[in-house]
């Protein structure tokens, strides 16, 4: 099923009432048809729950997409940038628009409409994203920007602006939409079990479609960040981070702090 706005989410352990919050927000704050897809990181079934979720708020035109939910792709655990990896291919080739987001994060109102204002204003460009906020209302980025020296690559937020669109060289991939060039058939996310975000950076800069200050921070499109704890085995293993790093030296020639 094809749908102007797909939207993707990877799973962490012990979130999936995070998961159905923002669900709930994306039901209320969207209105119009879109697909969800979701993937299951060798959690407990999430169908039930989303199921009752969707029926409850009588949203017949939202495609529920749900991927390992019976561990039809892994019994064991991919991570976040594993379970983007798995939903993006589903999602690219169906979609204008993909937002990847986090379980934790929270759409406003007018979050799409806003957005939409912003593809039509920059239509050369191919990557998206908008404020992040805290709870408490303080902002917690506005897009990012990379150096690299010596070497290594440092991810520096952006927490001021003055217009309404400012470019960045990035966003958070848990807050980034993807549209025209990053939805070519040959773009993949890198399946590292984490620091995907920065592979992926690095892997569109390789392909020429994005450069220093080509993605578009659109400062009225807001998300809160409900930042929960999550277990260590959802994150920061040793081994991961070790093969994730080693990954991004190897692929790109670079390593990251």
């Amino acid at each position: 099923m094809k749908t102007e706005l797909g939207i993707i989410i990877a799973t962490t352990e012990s979130r999936k009432e995070s998961l159905l919050h923002t669900v709930t927000h994306l039901i209320k704050h969207i209105h119009d048809s879109f697909t969800l897809y979701i993937y299951n990181d060798a959690g407990p079934p999430l169908l039930p729950s989303l199921s009752k979720l969707l029926t409850s708020q009588k949203r017949s035109k939202i495609h529920l997409v749900l991927l390992n939910d019976q561990k039809e792709i892994s019994t064991t655990k991919v991570g976040c940038g594993g379970s983007r990896y798995h939903l993006f291919e589903k999602a690219k080739m169906n979609n204008t628009y993909v937002l990847s987001l986090d379980d934790d994060m929270q759409i406003t109102p007018n979050w799409f409409e806003t957005m939409k204002e912003a593809f039509q204003q920059f239509p050369d460009h191919s990557v998206f994203t908008g404020v992040l906020k805290h709870p408490d209302n303080s902002i917690q980025a506005a897009g990012a920007n990379f150096t690299a020296q010596e070497g290594k690559l440092r991810r520096i937020p952006n927490k001021t602006w003055e217009d309404k669109h400012h470019l960045a060289d990035w966003g958070p991939l848990g807050y980034l939409v993807l549209c025209r060039q990053a939805l070519q058939p040959p773009i993949k996310i890198p399946p590292l079990y984490v620091h995907e975000d920065a592979a992926f950076l690095l892997e569109l800069r390789q392909k020429g479609i994005v450069g220093k200050e080509q993605t578009v921070v659109v400062t009225d499109a807001v998300a809160i960040h409900r930042a929960l704890p999550v277990r260590s085995s959802n994150l920061r293993q040793p081994q991961k981070m070790a093969e994730a790093k080693q990954y991004i030296k190897r692929t790109y020639g670079l390593s990251i702090l």
